[in-house]
């Protein structure tokens, strides 16, 4: 299934992007889960491959 052809699909409850997520069955709350999930795994695969440390806690 293809939602949108959207690189800024709208997210408010107003929109019509999470209305077919949820007939699709994927709530909206889990798709922001799983993109957050997808991006902090991202950072740290391109953050070990250049030697980039983690900022310091309070930093």
């Amino acid at each position: 299934w293809l939602g949108q052809l959207n690189t800024l699909p709208g997210f408010t409850s107003a929109s019509m992007y999470p209305r077919l997520l949820e007939v699709a069955g994927l709530p909206l709350g889990a798709l922001v889960d799983r993109l957050v999930d997808l991006g902090v795994e991202r950072h740290r695969s391109r953050a070990g491959r250049r030697g980039h440390r983690e900022p310091r806690a309070g930093s």
